[in-house]
């Protein structure tokens, strides 16, 4: 237990003092059975999952704030001499959300409780801003492409989009990690406007404006927060939707999960540049996740795992020189750079369409004389040699420091990919290497 004790202690060393992702609070107003406000009463905010609790008392106009919360299922306590405790039961709470639970006190003996268990109405009435929250069980159960969870945010109030682009030009189903920029615009902001933090650390690309350079697997994620309008000057990076990804956290009930999804070209059809018959295509994502505690109500891990194994491309036209042009160069230029390249990095066909005639060589820049008779370049259609390989690697430990008080938490991904995006010229194909590593917040 000491071990485990330790590693949590250097978990939280790499990831810094992290308060960031605990900005959710419950608030309220306690009052009796006649509506007159109740003041210096206790009140107290559990976590379900983990029973990580949290204190507060009413000031004297009756209001309480608990503050510093995460997202996850609460039960709100309030109690106080010469009244019945009270609990509401199944409060909600979504990441960087205030919610408002008022409490009504019953006189009575303390030995008794009065137990709430309605719903609190989940209309967001405490902040004014327009959002849209992607819950856990929307990431478990809606097909996602590419299992990508970015693909959601579209599906946001105030949200437009057409899709995701990859980094290396990939299509939809490009690796996990690298790049992604989504094509989703807020309130009619540039795509390029959009800001994307995990767990309140910014992972946006430094180059590329409205790309993530971290793409969690969605098995590692809690919830999905887009922001679109009159979000708070903390956000203030950004003018789009303000798209804050909170990771999953380890509970007192030890639990995991297996994940496989396949797909194939069985149910494709063809476009108009793959001939008679449709490329075979293979994507085969697998994966687990696990989760518990270390120390029951204090200490919890959660740890992930995907990967990715896919093959096969869609047909394309390109434009590349005949087999008589390429003899033309060798047998006249043998010296040139012209001569190699055509010589040594021949393309995958040569062109049996649209073929042209570009004219005779003459003295000049982008001249050309008149037609000599040879079929300079034409047109190809061809799969390419397509690849795409990779895993991801996720690990957070949770721990209470000072129980009701201090709370630290590090969180680490490490994702290394291999792709290759295949080309007419077979010689200059080379895998692209990735590996993205985070340790936040």
């Amino acid at each position: 237990m000491k071990l485990l004790g330790r590693a949590a202690f250097v978990c939280w060393l790499a990831g810094g003092l992290a308060l960031a992702q605990f900005s959710s609070t419950i608030q309220g107003v306690v009052t009796d059975s006649s509506g007159a406000v109740v003041p210096r009463v206790k009140v107290r905010v559990t976590n379900v999952a983990t029973g990580v609790a949290r204190e507060s008392a009413t000031n004297g106009e009756g209001l309480y704030r608990v503050l510093n919360l995460g997202p996850g299922e609460y039960r709100v306590t309030a109690e106080t001499p010469g009244f019945r405790p009270v609990t509401q039961e199944g409060v909600q709470l979504a990441s960087n959300e205030t919610v408002r639970v008022d409490l009504a006190l019953q006189v009575g003996e303390v030995t008794e409780n009065v137990s709430v268990t309605g719903q609190v109405a989940r209309l967001e009435t405490e902040q004014g801003r327009v959002s849209g929250t992607i819950e856990r069980r929307q990431l478990t159960d809606l097909p996602i492409n590419g299992r990508n969870l970015y693909g959601l945010i579209a599906l946001q109030p105030g949200v437009t989009g057409k899709g995701l682009r990859f980094g290396g030009g990939l299509d939809s189903n490009a690796p996990i990690a690298g790049g992604t920029t989504v094509l989703a615009n807020a309130n009619g902001q540039r795509t390029d406007s959009n800001n994307f933090t995990v767990d309140d650390a910014s992972v946006n690309s430094p180059a590329d404006g409205g790309s993530a350079r971290l793409t969690p697997n969605a098995e590692s994620v809690d919830e999905v927060r887009v922001v679109t309008n009159n979000f708070s000057a903390v956000e203030g990076r950004n003018s789009g939707a303000q798209v804050q990804v909170i990771t999953k956290s380890g509970t007192n009930q030890l639990h995991g999960a297996v994940l496989e999804d396949f797909t194939n070209n069985t149910l494709s059809t063809r476009n108009v540049f793959e001939g008679a018959s449709v490329p075979v295509f293979r994507r085969n994502e697998f994966g687990y996740n696990i989760g518990g505690p270390i120390v029951k109500n204090r200490t919890f891990f959660f740890h992930s795992f995907e990967g990715l194994r896919g093959s096969g491309g869609r047909g394309t036209v390109a434009t590349v020189e005949t087999a008589a042009f390429r003899d033309f160069i060798l047998r006249t230029r043998p010296n040139s750079i012209a001569a190699k390249l055509l010589g040594n990095s021949r393309p995958l066909l040569y062109p049996d369409q649209n073929l042209r005639d570009l004219g005779s060589p003459a003295p000049g820049v982008n001249v050309s004389g008149p037609n000599d008779g040879i079929l300079d370049i034409g047109n190809v259609q061809y799969v390419p040699d397509t690849r795409r390989n990779g895993e991801q690697y996720s690990a957070r430990i949770d721990h209470e420091l000072r129980p009701g008080k201090d709370r630290l938490y590090g969180n680490f991904y490490y994702t290394p990919s291999v792709s290759l995006s295949g080309g007419v010229r077979p010689d200059f194909d080379r895998p692209t290497i990735n590996k993205t590593y985070y340790i936040g917040p």
